[in-house]
């Protein structure tokens, strides 16, 4: 997971309170999205439209916190004519080499630590000493051998502001668990992130979310199956699974996905032809597919294009 950062003067900065509520409403999401895909801070405009008006994106260029084609502003890249570009995006956010070589030395680091965990539980263990009994051969006289021993609960080392304790941290960049932080599950919970251990029936009404619908677009399923297939898939595997046992969110999802990925197209009766039939529009959902898969086909464009450039 990555991170989009707004600090804490960010409220009353003057390109903020120009651009207004509305705009910053469309800022905040596009950033989020920039962060999440690593697309270091291009925001295609099939997204912009998605998230926001072209009212609101325009008023965030007039304020400076994005640019358009044929900017001017000697510290940002180019950018594509009809996306837009987070201004400074670099300045505060890491680059996609800079997240992507944090990932691997992370599953390098964990990958080298399930090694060293083998490897010593597969040797066998060496005995105590000759005489020694380790129930009984302890020292309590040290500092810490009783929890009323020292200082007493709520005396401890007094913390600065914002939590700041005696290693002199106070603003702390929010950090993943599993990319330095360090954090335990009871942590993450903590920060209102999504519990995976609690079992939960499948809701009556569950729709893949962006994340999902984004997989579905870089995995091919989307193309495979079509919206209207993805749509009936989803409404199918619903059906089966609402009745089932309950499972944690991340049980569901994954079995989600299984099921999409088994998911055949369906093939019309020899003989007949489909006719469209007028409905009300598309779902919010279609509309999110189509959204991702426009972007992502775009990037993938424009990436070739700067590759024979």
């Amino acid at each position: 997971m990555t991170w989009f950062k707004i600090d804490d003067t960010a409220y009353s900065h003057p390109k903020v309170i120009t651009a207004g509520n509305a705009a910053l409403g469309l800022w905040l999401r596009c950033g989020a999205y920039a962060a999440q895909h690593l697309t270091e801070g291009r925001i295609p405009g099939v997204i912009a439209g998605m998230f926001g008006t072209a009212p609101q994106a325009a008023r965030l260029v007039r304020a400076g916190l994005w640019h358009a084609a044929e900017h001017t502003c000697p510290r940002c890249p180019v950018v594509p004519a009809g996306d837009f570009l987070m201004h400074d995006f670099l300045r505060y956010n890491p680059s996609r080499a800079s997240v992507e070589g944090t990932r691997q030395r992370e599953a390098d680091r964990k990958r080298t630590g399930r090694k060293t965990q083998r490897t010593r539980r597969e040797q066998p263990a060496d005995p105590p000493p000759f005489g020694a009994d380790p129930a009984t051969d302890r020292d309590d006289s040290g500092p810490d051998s009783s929890p009323n021993s020292g200082e007493s609960a709520g005396q401890g080392p007094a913390s600065g502001p914002d939590g700041a304790g005696a290693s002199g941290w106070s603003r702390p960049d929010p950090t993943r668990p599993g990319e330095g932080g360090g954090g335990s599950s009871e942590s993450a919970d903590r920060r209102g992130l999504r519990s995976t251990s609690s079992l939960c029936a499948l809701p009556a009404d569950w729709e893949p979310d962006d994340a999902l619908l984004a997989w579905a677009a870089a995995s091919g399923n989307l193309q495979r199956l079509g919206l209207d297939g993805m749509d009936a898939a989803t409404a199918k595997w619903r059906t089966y699974r609402g009745a089932g046992p309950a499972r944690t969110v991340q049980q569901w999802r994954l079995d989600w996905q299984q099921w999409i990925t088994r998911e055949r197209p369906e093939q019309p009766p020899a003989g007949r032809r489909l006719q469209a039939v007028p409905t009300g529009g598309p779902t919010r959902a279609e509309q999110h597919a189509a959204a991702l898969q426009a972007a992502l086909d775009q990037m993938n464009t424009t990436s070739n294009q700067e590759g024979t450039a």
